[in-house]
């Protein structure tokens, strides 16, 4: 059982694959047998890609399409990767880390990251923290804009309260 299907059995509805460093042939490797899981098991979890359009596409050929594909600052735009065979109909998502970035979102992203919140040791190279003024910030200028805001970025249990209010 992968880390994916436990976190299904678990509950959590909906779950990314962060694969960083991974080559797209790399990651859509890793993720085949993860995507297949969730599909027999009726689409659940269900399965966000981060950053490999290449791979997302390659799982959509073969009738294994994730729900949505995350695309950092650097990747391919939503707009491009919307393109790809296969990837038209996904929920696609971005990560923002201040005001400029929380007015440019790609139109085509109906969903997009909020932070970080605070330091976390699991990414060393993450932007400046925001904080809760800042995270406010950001959720109001993308909702503006049509986009669920989704708080990132070092956060606990103990922010849940704060973080859904913003």
């Amino acid at each position: 059982m992968t880390q994916v299907a436990h976190l299904g059995r678990r509950g959590f509805s909906l779950v990314q694959v962060r694969l960083k460093g991974a080559t797209g042939e790399e990651a859509y490797r890793s993720l085949r047998p993860v995507a297949r899981q969730c599909l027999e098991a009726g689409g659940w979890p269900r399965l966000i890609v981060n950053d490999h359009a290449e791979a997302a596409s390659l799982l959509a050929s073969e009738g294994l399409p994730p729900w949505g594909l995350h695309l950092g600052q650097g990747d391919l735009p939503a707009s491009r990767a919307a393109t790809l065979p296969g990837l038209a109909h996904l929920h696609f998502g971005a990560s923002t880390h201040g005001p400029a970035e929380w007015r440019a979102v790609d139109g085509a992203c109906d969903h997009a990251g909020v932070g970080p919140f605070r330091a976390t040791a699991t990414k060393g190279d993450h932007a400046r923290p925001i904080g809760l003024q800042g995270l406010e910030e950001g959720c109001g200028l993308l909702r503006a804009q049509g986009i669920s805001p989704i708080a990132i970025g070092g956060l606990g249990v103990e922010d849940a309260d704060s973080c859904f209010r913003a």
